[in-house]
């Protein structure tokens, strides 16, 4: 997984300028230029400094995989939930229109 962030904390608070999913596991250095010319060409800016994470974003990486999935969760279940919604106002609506 590949997530840029300014290096320096923006006065609206910190943000995610660019983030990847990156399949197998690949170092650092061969991720670092395509992910790099990605952050350019989607804000038009030159990147000037990078700072690596190294252990500490592996251990980043793993904490917001598993948030990422346990959002998820919630948002099928939501999801689940509105299409029976619908469901029940398109058969109440086809009923009054029978009626």
């Amino acid at each position: 997984m590949s997530v840029v962030t300014p290096a320096a904390q923006p006065c609206g608070g910190q943000f995610v300028l660019h983030a990847k999913a990156l399949h197998g596991n690949p170092y650092d250095r061969h991720t670092l230029g395509p992910t790099l010319a990605d952050l350019e060409r989607l804000t038009g800016v030159e990147t000037r400094r990078i700072r690596l994470k190294g252990y500490e974003g592996d251990r980043i990486n793993a904490v917001l995989a598993a948030a990422g999935y346990n959002f998820g969760l919630p948002l099928r279940s939501l999801a689940a939930l509105l299409r029976a919604l619908i469901r029940a106002i398109d058969l109440r609506a086809r009923r009054a229109q029978i009626a």
